[in-house]
This record gives structure tokens, sequence and C-alpha cells, in this order.
């Protein structure tokens, strides 16, 4: 909850990076998601961390939709959908952005 705790302004790029606990990361800014106070965040599927820390990909992917945000790859193609991925960089913008 860091950024809902001390950041007051919109926060324009986030990037995550913790080897399967993505899901975690994405719960404690769930408020600043349901807000769309985070613009941009840049982050990684790896299918092995995640099932290492019980989690699936929908547990990523799931939460950042909910939200409102588009999930992309970095050449700008939306994913839609959840695909078999064994690990993908990927982008979430937030509603508008």
């Amino acid at each position: 909850r860091v950024c809902e705790d001390y950041v007051a302004r919109p926060i324009h790029f986030m990037k995550i990076d913790v080897e399967g606990a993505e899901p975690e990361v994405l719960a404690g800014a769930a408020r600043s998601l349901d807000k769309s106070a985070i613009r941009r965040i840049v982050f990684e599927i790896s299918r092995e961390p995640l099932l290492r820390m019980g989690h699936r990909i929908e547990d990523v992917t799931r939460p950042l939709r909910a939200a409102g945000y588009s999930i992309r790859s970095f050449d700008g193609e939306e994913i839609l959908g959840t695909p078999d991925w064994k690990f993908a960089n990927l982008v979430a913008l937030a509603p508008g952005h």
C-alpha cells in the first residue's frame, strides 16, 4: 500500500518485477488501480515463479482487467483472454491512457 499511503498524485509509470508475487503487489495497489491512479504498469509474466508462489497467470491479469486496464505487448498489441505464456513482458494501461 505504499502508493496509497505515500503518493498523493497519479503515478505515471510503475515497474513490477517480483518473481511470482505480482498478485500480492496488485492486491496492495487495489485502491490505486480502481482509481486509475497508476497510468502505466510494466510487468513480467513468468509461469514457473507464479506456480511456485501458488498463483496462475489469471491472478495477475484479472485484477488489472477488473480495474479497466488494457494489457498490451511491448509492440502495442492488445492481449485478450489469457494466453498460456511461459514468459512475457507486458504493459497495463489505465483506462483512457
